[in-house]
């Protein structure tokens, strides 16, 4: 026989000895493995032992800012401060005023005008409309005109005048906390270099993502800790991220104060849950594991050959998958 011909049957003799067994599976789940060739692959054992399932979901403030005020003019002088540091305050709330006793006088003029020429303006109307003398009439509807013109200019002013005077004012532009507070505003003029006043924003609910589930259920409590103090949360959310994460589970956890919690002005807090350990688990790394048509695979070495092994999984901890069947400690692994 020719060597030709020969070489091509001790192949397919060698594939069928290392692939055959598993070629139907591997037709039916579409996997696909290089050409048959020894080579190098990293490669993990599969490890027994216990497993302890821990999760440190660490909090961020949702929509957490600070922002820092300053006077709108230079040479302001505080007229009164309403609020100190720790105060709660609400959305439009006003925490400064300033002097605008200047500003005040000139509203007051305008608005004293505004309502002379109201006055005009109805007694003028009245006096058109009993008269019949088309003269007449012509002269009232000319004043009338300009009695309107006057109320118009009159509320330009006031507008503009009252909108200067909401600047003489430092007010809250959400629900927050006062954080910190300027030291001796109220006895000398201040300008726009002064950072009077500094309010923390968003701070009434905290969020997390993570990848592994510990059975999070919407109203459930939670202690969360920060700076060695402990705050009772309750979990109002459970988001379903998995979409965004190329189809590996996510969430995104929101959390809410317990009843009778005061966050104060923090920015981040971090939750901690123990399970009960798993004995006499075998576990290889997360990564290793494969997924193709809701089945899951990882490639193993076998006499210098990569080949496919189908596995059933437990829960992932702490980057460690469970492996229910398919495996055994003697199995090598191959990290992706």
């Amino acid at each position: 026989m020719h060597m030709k011909k020969v070489l091509p049957l001790i192949m397919a003799a060698v594939l069928c000895l290392t692939g055959c067994a598993d070629d139907k599976a591997l037709m039916e789940t579409k996997v696909s493995i290089p050409e048959y060739e020894r080579r190098q692959y990293e490669t993990v054992g599969v490890t027994k032992g216990t497993l302890v399932s821990e999760i440190n979901l660490m909090l961020k403030a949702y929509n957490y800012r600070r922002v820092s005020y300053k006077p709108v003019y230079d040479e302001m002088k505080v007229d009164k401060i309403y609020v100190e540091i720790g105060d709660h305050v609400k959305k439009g709330q006003t925490m400064i005023t300033f002097e605008s006793e200047d500003l005040e006088k000139r509203i007051k003029s305008y608005k004293d005008s505004l309502a002379e020429h109201e006055l005009m303006l109805e007694h003028y109307t009245n006096l058109a409309a009993l008269n019949h003398d088309k003269e007449k009439k012509e002269n009232f509807d000319l004043d009338i005109r300009q009695i309107n013109e006057s109320i118009e200019v009159d509320r330009l002013y006031i507008e503009e005048l009252e909108a200067r005077l909401n600047s003489y004012s430092i007010t809250a532009e959400d629900d927050g906390i006062v954080f910190d507070m300027a030291d001796g505003m109220d006895i000398t003029t201040v300008g726009t270099d002064n950072v009077l006043i500094s309010i923390v924003y968003g701070n009434d609910k905290f969020t997390a993502e993570t990848e592994e589930d510990f059975g999070f259920i919407a109203g459930e409590h939670y202690t969360a800790e920060y700076n060695a103090s402990n705050y009772e949360l309750i979990l109002e959310e459970k988001e379903d991220k998995s979409e965004e994460n190329g189809g590996q589970p996510k969430w995104k956890l929101t959390f809410s104060a317990a009843p009778g919690t005061d966050f104060g002005y923090i920015e981040d807090m971090v939750i901690t849950i123990t399970k009960e350990p798993i004995k006499d688990a075998y576990y290889i790394p997360k990564d290793c594991i494969r997924e193709l048509d809701d089945r899951k695979y990882v490639y193993i070495m076998e006499n210098g050959f990569k080949t496919v092994r189908f596995v059933t999984t437990g829960d992932t901890v702490g980057g460690n998958t469970i492996i229910l069947e398919g495996l055994t400690e003697e199995d090598r692994v191959v990290v992706q």
